[in-house]
């Protein structure tokens, strides 16, 4: 959800708003100030790239059927509220070049086989490098190399665990961007849409560098300085009618090396995610998604970032995004 504030700025020339004749090449933007609240299962995934499958997947109320104990519930839940520098004209958002956003993220999961409790509350900086003026004035068929990049800071309060710490990463998110036909400059695919543009393969990548501070455990052991690396890959298929997606489906690999303290907790935590998800009644209001969507999830691995402990469920999910 998008709401202007009053003060605004002026970049190299004074900008006008005119969507009816909307054309980029010919018409000035309106660039601004905005101000972006989200609603998401995952703030982290909005966070490294807010245009990927994983950024716009909606908050999760599941029901869960573990190996090994009985039915539950999880749930995965993130909301933030930002402050950006955009490109938009009057309906549609079209680029973020810089946005700071304080958020709170929650996940709960009661009956899996390593139960999963953990708050986290802090603030993001994310920053893309392409100038959107420079990109439509001189580069609008072009398809340019962008990173977006992710710096967050946070605290985090893992009560399954006995635990509390201050977090820190950054995350870069290389890929190619270009002008889609609405003027908005999108990650562009590695492969080209299939079935008259119905189907399209997505993928997604993801670098970093993570660091926690960890206190007030019990056990000492647990305690002090950890440093790791971070890296994700995603592939997937997804389908649309009448460009609004109904249908996805991917699996992807989270992968993190402690470069720190490796000896006591173990030097490498993978975590595979499969996923399949159906929108019975898609639909948009202002060029968003506002589809609840009905999910099957399957994951296998850790996440020590999140307090998530090496284990596999299933889980069948209601999504909202807002």
């Amino acid at each position: 959800m998008i709401s202007s504030l009053k003060a605004q700025y002026v970049t190299k020339r004074q900008f006008t708003k005119d969507s009816r004749s909307f054309n980029l090449l010919a018409t000035p933007l309106d660039l601004q100030h905005k101000r972006v609240y989200i609603f998401r299962k995952s703030i982290q995934d909005y966070f490294a790239d807010n245009g990927s499958k994983k950024a716009k997947k909606g908050a999760i109320l599941s029901f869960t059927n573990s190996r090994e104990k009985g039915s539950s519930f999880l749930v995965n839940a993130g909301f933030l509220y930002s402050f950006s520098k955009v490109a938009a004209n009057d309906s549609m958002l079209l680029y973020t070049k810089r946005s700071i956003a304080p958020y709170v993220q929650y996940d709960r999961n009661t009956l899996i086989d390593e139960e999963q409790n953990n708050f986290t509350t802090g603030v993001s900086y994310v920053q893309n490098w392409l100038d959107y003026e420079d990109v439509v004035t001189n580069h609008s068929d072009s398809r340019l190399f962008n990173v977006p990049i992710a710096v967050i800071l946070a605290y985090r309060d893992d009560h399954e665990n006995v635990l509390e710490s201050f977090q820190s990463s950054i995350i870069l998110s290389p890929q190619l961007s270009h002008l889609n036909k609405n003027k908005k400059l999108v990650k562009t695919s590695y492969f080209k849409p299939l079935l008259n543009g119905t189907l399209t393969i997505l993928t997604d990548t993801k670098v970093g560098l993570e660091y926690d501070y960890v206190y007030n455990n019990p056990d000492a052991g647990f305690n002090g300085n950890f440093f790791r690396t971070y890296s994700k890959a995603l592939l997937g298929l997804a389908l649309s009618k009448k460009d609004t997606q109904f249908f996805s489906s991917s699996i992807s690999l989270q992968q993190r090396y402690a470069i720190a303290r490796p000896e006591e907790l173990g030097n490498s935590f993978s975590l595979w995610t499969f996923s399949v998800s159906y929108k019975p009644f898609p639909a948009k209001i202002d060029n968003r998604d506002i589809s609840p969507a009905i999910s099957i999830i399957h994951q296998n691995g850790e996440d020590p970032s999140k307090g998530f402990a090496d284990q596999s469920y299933w889980a069948l999910s209601l999504e909202i995004a807002i």
